[in-house]
């Protein structure tokens, strides 16, 4: 499946994007802030895509004018979220390489996700975190309508092996 915005395809991984997320994620400034380690190799991309980005509800997302790939944006419902919610709820993580930071890439999916989460898997709430400092994404989620619920003080990454601080946001239907 594929969604489409403005200046955005979201479509699903494909193993052919390993080069390209690699490229993304050796930034340590990208793999981290999202809960997932650096990339070091091809073996590390294709392992990322394999076992989580190419689960069911996440998206990566291409530039409509050049087809590059930039980052990710996904859903997860019920159990499968990384909090404790219900089966009519989601959460949206996403990502972006840092060469597409601050041009809105990130808020134009995420909206994308938030309208398609509502309307048609029919969720009643999303919600969405984000680390100690990484103020950025706190903009982001109050720029979408997110309200902050409560803070998790010793979050494990079990994917970066690391404890962070997590503020987490929630949107009501």
């Amino acid at each position: 499946m594929e969604l489409e915005t403005e200046r955005l395809i979201l479509r699903p991984w494909s193993i052919e994007d390993a080069n390209t997320l690699l490229q993304l994620g050796s930034d340590a400034r990208v793999g981290p802030a999202a809960g997932w380690p650096v990339l070091h190799n091809i073996d590390d991309s294709k392992k990322m895509i394999e076992y989580i980005f190419s689960c069911w509800g996440f998206f990566a997302l291409e530039r409509k004018n050049t087809n590059e790939l930039i980052g990710s944006v996904g859903i997860l419902i019920g159990e499968a979220s990384n909090f404790n919610i219900a089966d009519d709820e989601g959460e949206i993580l996403y990502w972006l390489g840092v060469p597409y930071w601050h041009q809105g890439y990130a808020t134009e999916a995420v909206k994308k996700i938030i309208h398609y989460g509502f309307s048609c898997l029919e969720l009643n709430q999303i919600w969405c975190g984000y680390f100690e400092g990484n103020d950025v994404s706190k903009k982001l989620q109050e720029n979408c309508g997110f309200q902050y619920q409560y803070t998790i003080p010793n979050k494990v990454q079990t994917l970066a092996n690391e404890w962070h601080i997590q503020h987490v946001t929630c949107l009501k239907k």
